[in-house]
């Protein structure tokens, strides 16, 4: 924080990590103190607080704004997923029609259709 003073001249929201029991991060406003004469003097007044629960908060809301950019491109998805869908099972019938009940694909051509109808969840 002193090189920043010494580099700018004030220091305000610089932000440190304290260390007491736990490291915490927080926020430091610095100015100079002033003389009887209202001149700077070599001694720096500052203020600190806490901002650990802040950046908790932060971090839920940037979370937060990442789920709701996830939940409509999930609609678009399972809108197209259930039109494949429709379309395997449109196929599926059409080749069922031409298949005789003997015929060895056509157990597997009913487990297609069945699985298009009703997909897992």
């Amino acid at each position: 924080m002193i090189d920043e003073f010494r580099r700018t001249g004030r220091v305000d929201g610089f932000e440190v990590r304290w260390k007491r029991k736990e490291e915490r991060p927080s926020r430091a406003h610095q100015r100079p103190r002033r003389s009887s004469e209202d001149e700077p003097s070599d001694v720096l007044e500052a203020i600190a607080e806490d901002i650990t629960e802040r950046r908790v908060l932060e971090d839920q809301f940037r979370q937060s704004q990442k789920m709701e950019a996830v939940r409509p491109s999930r609609g678009r998805n399972r809108s197209r997923f259930h039109n494949l869908l429709t379309v395997v099972s449109g196929y599926t019938e059409v080749l069922l029609d031409q298949l005789t009940p003997a015929h060895p694909l056509r157990a597997k051509a009913e487990s297609i259709q069945q699985a298009s109808i009703a997909p897992p969840r």
